[in-house]
């Protein structure tokens, strides 16, 4: 069964097209460095947590009757 590609919007032509608009706006420009695999995680993670507590504040929330 073939695999669809499914991720990335910005391949190819879009993202050629992208950086040559910002190189006109600002002729300066550098994109960013590549984010590293421990820093996704990491982020990653911190969004869980973030996730989870307000899932948590919620449930609690509606457990004392204020929502």
């Amino acid at each position: 069964m073939a695999r669809h590609r499914l991720g990335n919007p910005m391949r190819g032509e879009a993202r050629r097209a992208l950086r040559k608009r910002l190189r006109e706006q600002d002729p300066d420009f550098r994109p960013p460095p590549p984010v590293t695999p421990r820093e996704a995680r990491r982020e990653m993670l911190l969004m869980a947590a973030a996730f989870c507590a307000v899932i948590a504040l919620g449930a609690l929330a509606i457990g004392s009757g204020i929502l």
